[in-house]
């Protein structure tokens, strides 16, 4: 992996995509930190090369990463940075992850209203795009907050 990413014959695209890979690896070895630093590159890069699909999911992960590590804050700001790019109609579910992973961000929060909040907004897309396990998993959130 690192020679390929240090190789001058990627286009920035797949130097992208690469970065994003490499920071999945991480996340596999449990190195958070590293994880975060390699999405964190590829952001960076796809900003630069005006790529917002990329850049949007390097953002969403870097929201994963941060929410693991207990920095809440850090990953509202990753999510909601993603969720500008994946609207309803053009991309549902990825809509409706983002807004679970904020709901779970809230509720680890004890924002149980802002969790709420965004759980019931992910139901309703979630019913008409997603599957079956979707709507479990959304609806087992939903119930954990009222335990």
């Amino acid at each position: 992996m690192i020679g390929l990413l240090s190789s001058s014959e990627l286009s920035d695209r797949h130097l992208i995509s690469a970065k994003l890979a490499k920071s999945k690896i991480y996340l596999g070895l449990s190195d958070l930190p590293a994880a975060l630093h390699a999405a964190g590159e590829s952001r960076d890069l796809a900003v630069i090369n005006s790529l917002e699909k990329a850049a949007a999911d390097a953002e969403k992960m870097i929201g994963v990463y941060h929410y693991y590590i207990g920095n809440n804050l850090d990953a509202l700001e990753a999510y909601q940075s993603s969720l500008s790019f994946y609207d309803v109609k053009s991309a549902p579910i990825p809509h409706a992850n983002l807004l679970n992973n904020l709901g779970l961000v809230y509720a680890a929060m004890r924002q149980i209203p802002a969790a709420i909040r965004q759980y019931e907004l992910a139901e309703p897309i979630y019913a008409e795009y997603g599957t079956e396990q979707d709507l479990i998993d959304i609806r087992h959130n939903i119930g954990g907050l009222y335990l």
